[in-house]
């Protein structure tokens, strides 16, 4: 089902979560057209799980992942007592010269902010020191909704794709659904919101403009109460100008 959505709607970039290492073999094979950096937290390409990073249409000039940490180029440090959490990050140029990142993480699940909120100035300051300048684009699973302080941290310096097109959605931007199918937050489901974001940090000189903006409900198996995971996948179709 991942497999069959992504062809579907066929980005540029992936970012995934939560990635074993025969689920990345399986992506690999079937998204020959796409190049992968995918490392696992605990610092090889074949203990656990990954944030990998799939790209195709740019030229990859560099990557590299570190953890969220006190030793972020330590691999698998996780000195603030989590799992170990990580970024990936590419420096992509385009057909016509321009550069920009990409950056995918998976912050902390759980219901304090404390290390969530630890996460944000080193995901800030990592950005800005593999690109200096240039434009970026941060995505992932953040565990935090749109009243947290990490995301409010966030919105300081960056761009919430799904803020600069809400007026025009007609569905909800719940994102983890936790398995119910539920495209709507209720007191009955608290769980049920949105915690997937694609940010995005402009330059000086190049700039994102959100041409659209969707959380996707199409899948096929839903109807029988089958996903593709308990998130709702995330699609913003981007211009650099």
């Amino acid at each position: 089902m991942v497999v069959e959505l992504l062809q579907k709607y066929a980005p540029d970039v992936i970012a995934c979560q939560e990635v074993l290492p025969e689920q990345l073999d399986v992506l690999k094979g079937t998204l020959s057209s796409y190049k992968a950096v995918a490392v696992s937290r605990e610092g090889s390409d074949k203990d656990s799980e990954m944030v990998p990073l799939f790209i195709r249409g740019f030229t990859i000039e560099s990557s590299g992942v570190f953890w969220l940490s006190d030793t972020p180029d330590v691999p698998g440090s996780n000195t603030w007592g989590s799992l170990p959490r990580m970024c990936t990050w590419a420096l992509l140029q385009d057909a016509a010269g321009r550069r920009f990142g990409v950056f995918n993480t998976h912050l902390d699940h759980r219901k304090n902010d404390s290390l969530r909120l630890k996460s944000v100035p080193l995901l800030l300051d990592r950005m800005q020191i593999i690109l200096h300048d240039e434009p970026a684009i941060l995505l992932g699973d953040f565990n935090c909704n749109p009243r947290s302080k990490p995301y409010l941290l966030l919105n300081t310096q960056l761009v919430d794709a799904s803020s600069t097109v809400r007026p025009r959605l007609s569905t909800s931007l719940v994102t983890f659904h936790n398995y119910t199918g539920r495209t709507a937050w209720s007191i009955f489901h608290p769980l049920v919101q949105q915690i997937d974001y694609i940010w995005l940090r402009e330059s000086k000189v190049d700039s994102f403009h959100v041409n659209d903006f969707r959380i996707l409900h199409d899948h096929p198996e839903a109807l029988k109460g089958v996903y593709p995971s308990d998130h709702w996948p995330v699609l913003a179709d981007l211009e650099l100008a």
